[in-house]
């Protein structure tokens, strides 16, 4: 009797339901400590949850003491607390069903852009990497951004297999999510610009590629008109969704940096001392590579030492808590930098099997893209074959 393969759902099922189930080991295991419900006035969790609670009882513009932060996350968790209260079972539980998720799309992701056991090996990373499952049960949006950065991914690829002007509307809706959640996440957009340029509509003629830029580039601008105005209303001025991002930056990249941690005194101090109190974060870095490269270089290298030996240093808030407090999570994977170190690997072996293909891609790349007797719908569909050729070589 032939051995039949198993139904791809039925595998995507069980790859959620294992996901599903060590979160809901941890989620048992987190309500049982004060974590799961004590939010401080301190913490950034207490902005988010004022936000949403003030969205809930009818304040459209989701304030709260500190507003600097991008209000989508308010929104998101005012949703819910709209629809069932201030529960956290319900936000927690939708966080860790979210994470589950992410990670199935992860098992699709390297299924597609390499193997099936690329794919298992990074889904196994996901499940069980400690530290996204500890912010999924808490009240920020690094989770909630991660599921919007790997969905956004997953649907670029399929984009590339399925250009129609649905998925051109969806997969611009989806970035849209993304990059509201957090400014910084804009860094993405030229890379994504020139994805869908070189792979999308590679082959399409100039007015179905024009229109096609349309179907994406217009849902994408719109959607944030809400967000922007929401922003302008309480800011009483223009801010791209967050108004707290330059100082972040700048208090991780100045010359005494420890390497560690997050402290805008400090920032301050140097500022002051310096005299760079009025500078717009691109001038602030170049003043200081100007004035001292050796010590901005050394800064970068103590950062890099740190990433990369596992030390996170505690803000207001501290994973290493969490860790302590169970029993499970110990037994996960709980260091961030092997992720990093893998992600290297990865994108060294991605151009080495690239280069092994080079030459004979050159080749077929020399071939005429219009061939003397064919109509032009004939040279269309060779040249498509051709392009699909291309995939195939990576």
């Amino acid at each position: 009797m032939e051995q039949t393969q198993p139904r791809p759902l039925l595998v995507l099922s069980g790859l959620f339901l294992i996901a599903l189930a060590v979160r809901g080991i941890y989620f048992i295991e987190l309500s049982q400590i004060p974590y799961f419900d004590t939010v401080l006035s301190v913490y950034d969790h207490s902005n988010f949850d004022l936000g949403a609670l003030n969205f809930a009882a009818g304040d459209r513009l989701a304030m709260s003491p500190n507003n600097s932060y991008s209000p989508l996350y308010k929104y998101f968790l005012g949703s819910l607390y709209y629809l069932f209260g201030r529960n956290f079972y319900v936000v927690y539980g939708l966080q860790f069903t979210l994470g589950a998720l992410g990670a199935v799309l992860i098992f699709l992701i390297g299924k597609k852009l390499f193997d099936v056991r690329v794919g298992y090996l990074a889904f196994v990373g996901f499940s069980l990497y400690s530290t996204e499952i500890i912010y999924e049960g808490i009240l920020l949006r690094a989770a909630f951004i991660t599921f919007l950065g790997i969905l956004s991914f997953y649907m670029l690829i399929r984009l590339r297999e399925s250009p129609t002007p649905l998925m051109l509307a969806s997969c611009a809706l989806v970035l849209s999510l993304f990059f509201q959640s957090r400014p910084n996440t804009f860094l993405c957009l030229p890379f994504v610009i020139f994805y869908i340029h070189k792979y999308v509509f590679e082959i399409w003629e100039p007015q179905r590629r024009l229109k096609g830029w349309g179907m994406f580039l217009v849902p994408l601008f719109l959607s944030f008109i809400p967000l922007l105005v929401q922003c302008f209303l309480v800011h009483g001025r223009f801010v791209s969704f967050d108004s707290s991002g330059s100082t972040a930056f700048m208090a991780g990249n100045y010359i005494d940096y420890p390497g560690v941690g997050f402290d805008p005194s400090l920032l301050t101090l140097f500022q002051q001392k310096h005299q760079m109190e009025n500078l717009s974060p691109v001038s602030f870095i170049f003043q200081q590579v100007m004035n001292d490269p050796i010590g901005f270089l050394k800064m970068i290298w103590r950062k890099l030492y740190f990433y990369f030996n596992d030390l996170e240093g505690a803000s207001n808030l501290s994973i290493y808590l969490y860790l302590e407090n169970s029993r499970i999570l110990p037994f996960m994977i709980s260091h961030f930098f092997l992720f990093s170190s893998l992600g290297l690997m990865g994108v060294v072996l991605a151009i080495q099997k690239r280069l092994q293909f080079y030459s004979q891609h050159m080749r077929m790349k020399s071939l005429p893209k219009q061939i003397f007797g064919l109509s032009g719908e004939q040279n269309r569909h060779l040249y498509k074959i051709y392009r699909n050729m291309k995939v195939e070589l990576g």
